[in-house]
């Protein structure tokens, strides 16, 4: 559990059917898209899902093991901001 994550100290239960769900996508190797309203709380449950020690075993597979790679899309280059857009194609910089 890593305890510089406050999420991570969360009970196991906490949205537990969205946790469920988004287990059951996992589990599946299926696409998942998060999408909600501003401050309805995806980043908290992006963590708690995340960090928490017994997330994989309960909602995913007691057995298999996943490596998960949090990306703060925030910290992406944007176009136009630096060295990176030289080496992204056209069509995913809008152009």
């Amino acid at each position: 559990m890593d305890k510089t994550v406050i999420e991570a100290t969360f009970p196991l239960t906490f949205r537990k059917e969205e946790a469920a769900e988004l287990g059951k996508q996992l589990k599946n190797r299926s696409s998942v898209v998060l999408v909600g309203m501003k401050r309805v709380g995806i980043n908290n449950f992006l963590r708690f899902f995340l960090y928490h020690e017994k997330i994989v075993k309960t909602y995913i597979s007691p057995t298999q093991k996943h490596l998960f790679i949090p990306v703060d899309l925030n910290l992406v280059a944007k176009p136009g901001k630096g060295k990176m857009e030289k080496k992204m194609p056209k069509e995913y910089l809008g152009a």
